[in-house]
């Protein structure tokens, strides 16, 4: 069955929060999104199978590089800076260029520290 012409206008809306930023260290600047969706899920999902407060930071710090990948947009063209290859090595950047991004991204979505917080004691 075709999705009607309302589906159709949601699917193609840009319905992410966005703010810019620039990475000193790196000497670019960017766009940082809200997470999608599957992202936001495996974050809260991260944060919901721990136990405690210290178990919930490492799930989501884990999380970060790939936060990273999705969220970080050029501003020219609009498009991913950092592709799905590019996680790996990703983690191995510079601390607070990826932890400044990925804080911007769950900022947006929401989650932030009291966010995370309160999803655990759920």
């Amino acid at each position: 069955m075709a999705s009607s012409p309302l589906a159709e206008k949601v699917k193609g809306c840009q319905d992410w929060r966005e703010r810019e930023h620039h990475c000193e260290r790196w000497g670019i600047d960017v766009i940082v999104r809200s997470p999608g969706g599957k992202m936001r899920e495996a974050i809260e999902l991260a944060v919901l199978n721990s136990n405690t407060e210290a178990e919930q930071g490492v799930a989501v710090l884990k999380l970060f590089p790939a936060l990273v990948a999705e969220c970080t947009l050029d501003p020219n063209s609009r498009a991913r800076v950092f592709s799905d290859d590019d996680i790996e090595w990703l983690a191995d950047k510079n601390r607070e260029e990826l932890y400044g991004i990925a804080n911007i991204a769950l900022e947006l979505a929401g989650i932030g520290e009291a966010a995370v917080t309160a999803a655990g004691n759920a």
